[in-house]
């Protein structure tokens, strides 16, 4: 992943510290992963990452926290047991 914006740590420490988060936007996730709104976008649009529209009419896009992990897991932790 490249660092495509300048947030600060603190603001991801805060967003990913809140136990209250159960969803996540768009550029939630990319601050999180370190990417760009577009990055995001592409691996919903591609099947990689799981989310869903909200709102009349439904332009808001959230992605569950436990989608998140799981593809956290799958796609960007590295994979102790390959070679």
């Amino acid at each position: 992943m490249s660092i495509s914006n300048n947030q600060s740590p603190s603001r991801k420490a805060k967003i990913l510290a809140s136990t209250d988060f159960q969803f996540f936007s768009v550029k939630e996730v990319a601050i999180i992963l370190e990417t760009t709104t577009k990055t995001v976008h592409e691996w919903i649009k591609e099947g990689k990452l799981p989310a869903f529209k909200v709102g009349n009419p439904t332009r808001l896009t959230r992605i569950r926290r436990q989608d998140l992990e799981k593809f956290i897991d799958n796609h960007i932790r590295p994979n102790p047991t390959a070679s």
